[in-house]
């Protein structure tokens, strides 16, 4: 078996991001990448200056969860247990958050909970609480479509 055979077999179960940032200075920095900001630009949205931020991402200094807390609520979608230990994907997947509500509402709190800072929390419930009113509507206008159908072909 070739070496490169052995790699993809080995390692193709886990994702790209585990392998190459395996520091919170490489996970912060590519971060930010993704949402093309400059340092200057997220060390304002989070209260920092420019020289800390560019401290965080080289290593300099070490990432807390309070900073780290910062920066996912400067970037709600950012998963805060990838961003501290790698492990998971770097973004939460909103929309299996939101069908998984439907499941279970309780898992759902108790996940934000456990990986989101207060203010992410905060904005997940709200963007739940505006999801079952969509979804209520919509299932209401599909009701009354299917009625006024219903007469249609009646008549």
């Amino acid at each position: 078996m070739s070496i490169l055979t052995y790699f993809f077999i080995h390692y193709s179960k886990k994702t790209a991001n585990q392998y190459i940032m395996k520091t919170a200075g490489e996970r912060l920095k590519a971060i930010r990448k993704h949402f093309k900001d400059t340092q200057g630009t997220l060390a304002k949205k989070i209260a920092l200056t420019q020289e800390n931020l560019s401290k965080y991402e080289t290593g300099e200094r070490p990432l807390s969860r309070g900073v780290a807390e910062k920066i996912q609520s400067a970037y709600p979608t950012v998963n805060l247990h990838w961003l501290l230990t790698g492990e998971g994907e770097m973004l939460l997947n909103v929309e299996k958050l939101v069908d998984g509500m439907v499941k279970s509402r309780f898992w759902v709190d108790a996940l934000v909970e456990h990986y989101c800072s207060r203010v992410a929390q905060e904005t997940g419930r709200s963007y739940l609480e505006v999801y079952e009113e969509i979804r209520s509507s919509a299932q209401q206008k599909h009701k009354d479509f299917l009625s006024m159908k219903t007469e249609v072909e009646e008549e």
